[in-house]
């Protein structure tokens, strides 16, 4: 009996490795190339703008971990704060302070000490791209950073917050010839396997102007599961995670673990 139940347990972690090492090879893209370490760690000053709280932690969330460890200077910004971050879409007040507190606690993760919050509208972004514009360019002036990420103009998936973030920091970016710019991205194979909400996209057409990687970034095991924990510490957002996946009940952490590397379009 013992011996069955050891070839039985054996049996099962072989079968999880292979299913993980398949998994890995599938989620990552190795023609990719991979950016220098030595070219990562002179970046002092690093901007990372997205419109909600929790759209850092798939995308960036181990290489704000890596650049944390490196003592270079983070600022995040956070646009809304996510009172629609519900399945129906519709505006709840009380996320609010339920999303920015899942926003800092994933800062503490990161290592991030400088976390703004704005209140911008929660999809709704767009009509506020004059203020948007406006407060973009100051940011990037006070700051001075050597690299901006943010999101690329098909904002991912076409979500029109994502989409107008994009545009503003890309044309105010052309200001700044020195300024670095990468959109945050995924392996094509990866963007056909995910259930994205692309529902919520005003362009029809957005997927013209999704870009895919140039370079991606080793963010190492302390990078993943600094992800791991962002991911479960937005708890708000638990089924949107869940929903994604191609099989929904291998557990969020598995599939976080897939992702020692991050993907970016180096958009200038």
């Amino acid at each position: 009996m013992k011996k069955r139940i050891i070839i039985i347990f054996s049996s099962f972690i072989l079968a999880v490795a292979a299913l993980w090492i398949g998994s890995f090879i599938y989620a990552n893209d190795f023609s990719v190339p991979t950016y220098a370490d030595e070219k990562l760690s002179s970046l002092q000053k690093v901007l990372i703008m997205f419109p909600h709280a929790d759209d850092e932690a798939l995308t960036s969330g181990g290489l704000i971990s890596r650049l944390a460890k490196e003592k270079a200077q983070i600022q995040w910004i956070v646009l809304t704060q996510g009172e629609k971050g519900n399945p129906e879409g519709k505006t709840d007040e009380k996320l609010k302070q339920i999303r920015s507190g899942e926003a800092r606690k994933a800062a503490d993760v990161y290592g991030v000490s400088k976390l703004a919050l704005r209140e911008y509208p929660d999809g709704d972004v767009a009509a506020h791209r004059e203020k948007l514009t406006e407060e973009v360019e100051e940011i990037i002036v006070s700051s001075n950073p050597d690299l901006i990420i943010t999101y690329d103009q098909a904002g991912l998936y076409g979500h029109p917050d994502h989409v107008v973030t994009s545009e503003v920091v890309t044309e105010i970016t052309k200001k700044f010839p020195s300024i670095q710019l990468w959109y945050a991205s995924y392996p094509r194979r990866i963007l056909d396997s995910v259930s994205l909400p692309e529902e919520m996209a005003l362009d029809v057409n957005f997927k013209n102007k999704r870009v895919y990687p140039t370079i991606k970034i080793w963010v190492g095991l302390r990078g993943v599961i600094n992800k791991i924990k962002a991911v479960y510490l937005y708890e708000s957002q638990r089924n949107s995670y869940v929903n994604s996946f191609p099989i929904t009940f291998i557990p969020l952490w598995f599939y976080v673990s897939l992702t020692p590397f991050e993907y970016y379009y180096v958009a200038r």
